[in-house]
């Protein structure tokens, strides 16, 4: 089963169980991640576009250099510089090219996500990838809490979990029905028709945003002093 999500949090606790923990229905090969930050900028390109394979990869970088300055640590000044051998995309375009191909192969997709914007963004527009696939898709969605060595608190989504035994959650994986699979296509579609620079989540739902919405809660934490 291809296990796909949408942050290398989430994947990375997939590895932990395939490997480490040798989790039984997860397979390290078929865990795949596509971090395309789907909440994020205008949607003229579909999902599986250069322009969106790309776009994650280079917004890690945007912005860095305008902001050093002459007291900026050389420790930072390294860790920001854009390597001579970056190739923009490399990551997502690789997982999306293994995608395909287990696609092709007509493997059932277990998809994880959570109600975080840009998980939940890529859910819905992945959902309208797949209307032209006969594949299964089954869905993991993230629980309310986790629970771990007699301590508990509450999940905000599978980045949250650090290494945790998913095993005991897998009997939740559900089957996406054809009518719910097409209600979240037809959101996503109207979003994408919206083409906003900004989408965010209010009552479980995607919705198109300015791209100032967050700005008055920055705002609220940004300090008088130097910081």
């Amino acid at each position: 089963m291809i296990e796909l999500t949408f942050n290398g949090s989430t994947s990375g606790t997939l590895y932990h169980n395939a490997g480490e923990l040798d989790t039984p229905g997860i397979n390290w090969d078929e865990i795949i991640t596509l971090d395309l930050m789907m909440d994020l900028g205008h949607l003229d390109s579909g999902i599986d576009s250069d322009e969106r394979l790309a776009y994650a990869d280079n917004l890690y970088l945007t912005g860095y250099l305008d902001c050093i300055s002459e007291d900026t640590p050389e420790d930072v000044l390294e860790a920001i510089q854009e390597p001579d051998d970056f190739v923009p995309s490399g990551e997502n375009r690789k997982e999306m090219k293994k995608f395909k191909k287990l696609l092709s192969k007509e493997k059932d997709i277990r998809i994880w996500y959570d109600t975080a914007p840009g998980t939940l963004c890529c859910f819905y527009a992945m959902c309208a990838f797949l209307r032209d696939y006969k594949n299964k898709v089954f869905v993991m969605e993230a629980p309310r809490y986790i629970e771990s060595d007699g301590d508990s608190w509450v999940a905000q989504g599978w980045g949250t979990f650090n290494g945790e035994d998913v095993a005991p959650l897998l009997h939740l994986t559900r089957e996406l029905s054809s009518a719910e699979k097409a209600a979240y296509v037809k959101r996503w579609d109207q979003l994408v028709k919206e083409n906003a620079p900004l989408r965010t989540v209010i009552g479980g739902v995607p919705i198109s945003v300015s791209e100032d919405f967050y700005d008055r809660f920055i705002y609220e934490f940004i300090p008088d002093d130097p910081f």
